[in-house]
């Protein structure tokens, strides 16, 4: 067991993508509809939003991310007071300027992951969002994902924390300016990367309660 007031740092119990792939969609049907996709057994995730090629204004690929983690040990009685997730980025594509918004998703499952999945993605930010261009992509270096308020909330000091990741257009369901096969997006080492050391890592910080007098 984790004492009070000790930081702690978590890593996933299940990760892995969930994609919609077409040959051409609009926006908005592509990013409501159903996934045709899902893998959490790679030693990588991804998101992704990529536009169809030579079809003006329809869209081809939208990939989403779940990163969850057995946060329970936690005590009850602890309060977060700071939380960040790190990730490592092993590619990355921006024709769009795009950027990543941390949100909360909800599998059906806390061991596996499946297509279905993908619908089950929040839109309310856990963090502020990050540009694609200043994540460095080098299969090295951690980015940090700071939580807010509403994403220390989030972790269950009980059970399984879920947080998904999304490209922030996907998001907020904006479209980029279409440009044909263009793509923007980030690929992620995973918890089951080969590279030493670079697993998605969620550090949570508590404050210990006060003592009654």
């Amino acid at each position: 067991l984790i004492e009070y007031g000790t930081v702690s740092t978590f890593y996933p119990s299940l990760d892995g993508l969930l994609k919609r792939t077409v040959a051409a969609e609009d926006f908005s049907v592509i990013r409501a509809g159903a996934g045709t996709f899902a893998d959490y057994s790679a030693g990588i995730f991804e998101l992704t939003v990529q536009a169809s090629a030579g079809i003006t204004d329809k869209w081809a690929n939208m990939t989403r991310s779940a990163i969850l983690f057995d946060t329970s040990a936690i005590p009850d009685a602890d309060i977060i007071s700071a939380a960040t997730l790190g990730l490592v980025a092993t590619a990355k594509a921006d024709t769009f300027n795009g950027s990543v918004s941390l949100v909360t998703t909800t599998p059906a499952s806390n061991t596996v992951l499946v297509a279905a999945d993908r619908s089950q993605f929040g839109t309310t930010i856990q963090a502020p969002n990050i540009t694609v261009a200043s994540i460095p992509a080098d299969s090295s270096t951690f980015h940090t994902y700071t939580l807010n308020s509403t994403g220390e909330g989030n972790i269950d000091k009980t059970g399984i924390t879920k947080f998904g990741v999304r490209m922030t257009s996907d998001n907020d369901n904006v479209a980029p300016t279409w440009i044909t096969s263009g793509a923007s997006g980030v690929t992620y080492a995973s918890a089951q990367t080969t590279l030493p050391g670079k697993r998605p890592a969620l550090t949570v910080t508590p404050t210990q309660p006060t003592a009654a007098i």
